[in-house]
This record gives structure tokens, C-alpha cells and sequence, in this order.
């Protein structure tokens, strides 16, 4: 009751201060931070980041070829402050060039389709599968399967996959990529075009094959065989999920599991699509050798991507190293990439998830 009181009054505070001014919400949220990081009896240094919800108008947009590359968000519209379709709004106006798609299994009011359809972004309404998957994930490879056919049909090379929950308010994402893909080369050309690169947040560094199933960019037909998984065939919810958790999951059970973790359900599949199935033999021998040869790795920070979702308080799990759920890092991945650090890929089949 204490909590449930405390969260009311801090939100009718909140509310006020911004409906005041909103530079007072804001400042009154950098104090508290400010103090915090002052008194040494407090253990952690505390940052914030202050993004616009929607006043991004004034920004403007790069000059730069952004054509050839789309833009594929998928997964449920979020109407919580209109996010979804000012994410679409906020595409436009960046990166004017670059088509972009939304794909859903969400019934779209009519004003809904009008107002996205208007923003000149193909929609596409997938029906939902029967089966859902380990958490979901056959609604989510329905959606991106169904959206990068649609992306297909556009003419374009390149692909982002990105989803309905986040929103990338970095202008120079796609130059970013873009110069990434020509920097970074694969160095598997016979199996791959180029790389698809990864967000950190989920592609982690001792949890071999556990690769970021939110964001993806790389050329379209890459991204595609990336997704080409055959779905799951059984369901396990998220309260089955976590059940499971309690009883503690081993990293080697969920590596082996055919119904497993959706992050390595897709790192699993690109391994042995690539090098076989006796790849995963050496879950961490092949892993490393996918990021150093066709999967390269960008920070959320780098894109300046916002999810609100679950990282309003975006703390850095890394200065709990080592932890089983250890970020893969850009830093770390170059450092992967250009042998100059070793022991950045771990494996401990009886680590606890």
C-alpha cells in the first residue's frame, strides 16, 4: 500500500510540474539525480536522458542517400501517447527518402490507417498464428516475414527491423549503418552479402547464439534469411516463462532446447543455415565466429534508440561484470572483430539464466 501510494503521489507531482512548466519537470528530476550524485552514502552515479515525445518538427533532416534502405517496424501499434505513429511521423521527417513499412496483427481503427496511410507508410495486417510460440515469437516472425515481402516489393537493397515499441531519434542512423555495412564488410561473401548488425541490448557476450531479435539492419535478402526460421511449434507464455526461470534454466539446456529463448531460436537458426548443424557442437567457437565474419554488433546509445517500454530507467548491467547477461558492446565487438581482445565470448553450459 506504502508503494501504491508513493508511485500516486510522485505521478500527481510529476503531472503538475509539467503541466506548469516543462522545463520544471525535467529540472526538478535532474535535481534529485544531482544530489543523489553528490551524497556518498548513495552507491550509484545517476543520468538521465531527456528525449521530445513528439516536438521533433524542428529538426531537420540529413541530406543524405537514404533510399535504398527501409524502414520495417513491426509488432502491436503502442497508443500510449500516440508513440507508434509519432515514431512513423518522426521516420518521415528524418529520412524522407526511405520508404517505410508497418506491419501488425492489430486491428487498426479507420482514423488509424488514415492518418498512417497519409504519412505515405505502406500498412500490412497479418493474421495471427495459431500457435504463438515461446513468448510470442511466431506473432513476431509473422509480422516481420509478412513486412520485409512487403519491403521486397519496394526496390530497395537494405533493411532496418525495428519494432512498434521503439524509436531510433539518432538523424544519422542510417548514414551510421549505412557507413558500417561499407566499413565492416562480411567476411563470408559465399553465404552472405554483407553483415546484419545487431543492437547490444539483447546480443550478449556469455550466452552464446543469444543475438537481439528487436532491431536488425543489413541488406534485405540477409535480413530475410536471418528470419527464414520455421516457426515454433509449441506455445510457452510468459507466465510459463517465468515459472521456468524460478526453477533456474541452464544456459546448455536453453541452447539445445527446440522450443527455446526467441533470441536464441534465431541465433541457432542463422548458425547452422550457415555452417551446419554440427555447428552447434561449439556454441562458442561458432558464435564467435559469426561475429567476426557475417553479424556485427551497434549500442543503443549510437542510434539514440528510446524504449520506453522497459528502459525508461536505462541502467548499464556491465558494471556488474562478469554476469551471465553480459551486453555485447560495440567496443567489445570491435575489439572481437579485430582480434585485438580475447575472452570476449564466454560459454558455461551450467551457468544459471
Amino acid at each position: 500500500m506504502l508503494i501504491t501510494l508513493r508511485d500516486f503521489a510522485a505521478k500527481i507531482l510529476l503531472t503538475f510540474l509539467s503541466r506548469i512548466d516543462r522545463k520544471a519537470y525535467a529540472t526538478f528530476i535532474e535535481r534529485l539525480c544531482f544530489f543523489g550524485n553528490k551524497d556518498p552514502s548513495i552507491k550509484d552515479f545517476v543520468t538521465i536522458v531527456v528525449r521530445p515525445k513528439n516536438n521533433y518538427q524542428k529538426m531537420v533532416a540529413l541530406d543524405s542517400a537514404t533510399e535504398d534502405v527501409a524502414i520495417l517496424i513491426q509488432g502491436p501499434i503502442v497508443r500510449e501517447c500516440d508513440f507508434t505513429i509519432n515514431t512513423l511521423k518522426l521516420y518521415k521527417e528524418y529520412f524522407p527518402r526511405s520508404p517505410v513499412v508497418f506491419s501488425t496483427l492489430d486491428h487498426l481503427t479507420q482514423i488509424e490507417k488514415d492518418n498512417i496511410s497519409a504519412l505515405g507508410v505502406t500498412i500490412i495486417i497479418c493474421n495471427k498464428p495459431v500457435v504463438t510460440g515461446f513468448l510470442n515469437f511466431n506473432l513476431q516472425r509473422e509480422t516481420v516475414l509478412k513486412g520485409l515481402n512487403a519491403v521486397n516489393k519496394l526496390g530497395v537493397t537494405k533493411v532496418i527491423k525495428t519494432r512498434s515499441d521503439q524509436r531510433i531519434y539518432s538523424r544519422f542512423a542510417i548514414s551510421f549503418l549505412n557507413a558500417s555495412l561499407i566499413q565492416f564488410p562480411s567476411k563470408n561473401i559465399t553465404a552472405c552479402k554483407g553483415r546484419i548488425f545487431l543492437l547490444s541490448t539483447t546480443t550478449l557476450a556469455n550466452f552464446p547464439l543469444h543475438v537481439c531479435d528487436m532491431f536488425q539492419f543489413g541488406y534485405l535478402q540477409d535480413v530475410v534469411n536471418f528470419w527464414s526460421i520455421p516457426a515454433h511449434e509449441e506455445s510457452v507464455n510468459r507466465e510459463a516463462f517465468t515459472s521456468k526461470m524460478a526453477n533456474k534454466i541452464l544456459v546448455g539446456e536453453a541452447l539445445i532446447q527446440k522450443t527455446t529463448i526467441p533470441e536464441v531460436s534465431l541465433g541457432r537458426f542463422y548458425a547452422t543455415m550457415l555452417y551446419g548443424e554440427q555447428s552447434i557442437g561449439d556454441p562458442s567457437l561458432t558464435y564467435h565466429r559469426m561475429l567476426q565474419e557475417v553479424i556485427g554488433v551497434v549500442d543503443q546509445g549510437q542510434l539514440d534508440l528510446c524504449w520506453p517500454k522497459y528502459n525508461s530507467f536505462e541502467v548499464s548491467q556491465d558494471y556488474r561484470v562478469p554476469w551471465i547477461l553480459e551486453r555485447l558492446t560495440f567496443e567489445k565487438w570491435v575489439a572481437l572483430y579485430a582480434g585485438h581482445a580475447k575472452k570476449v565470448i564466454s560459454f558455461n553450459p551450467d551457468a544459471l539464466i
